[in-house]
């Protein structure tokens, strides 16, 4: 991988983290590569969910316009944990969007 990786201008640890995002179903690597998923949020993907849940997630992902971040990568893995991540939950968390800010105060979430 090494060698790899110099070739091209990239680490090791580039290398094994593409080669990690090959165990993403096929749409939601391809939500990677259209950029609608981070690469890094993919790789994370890639490791705690199952088949389920990451088809779950790419159908969320595919009608959305905005990239997944972080925090709610993290709610879906703590529901994962608890065993409750279903479609519904990832549709409640991966639509949880702030509101616009009126009169100073900060947006809630939905």
């Amino acid at each position: 991988m090494k060698k790899v990786g110099e070739k091209n201008g990239d680490s090791e640890r580039t290398v094994r983290r593409y080669i990690r995002l090959t165990y993403l179903l096929k749409d939601l690597l391809n939500l990677v590569d259209e950029g609608k998923l981070s690469g890094g949020l993919g790789y994370t993907l890639s490791f705690f969910f199952d088949c389920e849940e990451q088809q779950g997630i790419c159908g969320i992902l595919s009608g959305e316009s905005q990239t997944s971040n972080s925090k709610e990568l993290e709610e879906m893995m703590q529901c994962h944990k608890n065993g409750s991540l279903d479609r519904l939950e990832i549709n409640k968390i991966m639509n949880m969007k702030p509101k616009k800010e009126k009169d100073g105060e900060k947006g809630n979430y939905n």
